[in-house]
């Protein structure tokens, strides 16, 4: 079972994404635990499309609430450190702003990838 305190913050982190051209992926539930996934969005590379995923964790027992990115590339997940926590008592303002952040280093990340570099640079 989830906090009202994800379900809320679900919902601005969503609308954010989704004002930056992100997918939003349908609720799915296992019983009554949400599965974390709530976003992708698909990025060309000099070796095709790839697709980044948006990850929304509720970490309950420390009252937070973590967005957390995949994007693989080169057998790495290149997002593994944009992770942004969100606590509790967040403000939906600075929810925003935490989505911002995420999506400012994400887009850095996936732009830098050894593929999306490639193609960002010579448009193959």
């Amino acid at each position: 079972m989830t906090s009202k305190f994800y379900e809320d913050t679900k919902v601005i982190v969503k609308d954010k994404l989704f004002e930056h051209g992100w997918g939003i992926l349908k609720d799915l539930y296992l019983g009554e635990t949400p599965l974390a996934s709530i976003a992708q969005k698909s990025f060309e590379t000099a070796t095709g499309t790839k697709l980044a995923t948006v990850y929304l964790l509720d970490l309950f027992k420390e009252n937070i609430v973590a967005i957390h990115g995949e994007y693989q590339s080169q057998a790495t997940n290149v997002l593994s450190t944009c992770n942004v926590f969100i606590k509790e008592n967040s403000t939906a303002n600075e929810v925003s702003n935490c989505v911002d952040d995420f999506l400012k280093n994400a887009n850095h990340y996936i732009d830098e990838s050894f593929s999306r570099r490639l193609f960002l640079k010579y448009g193959y």
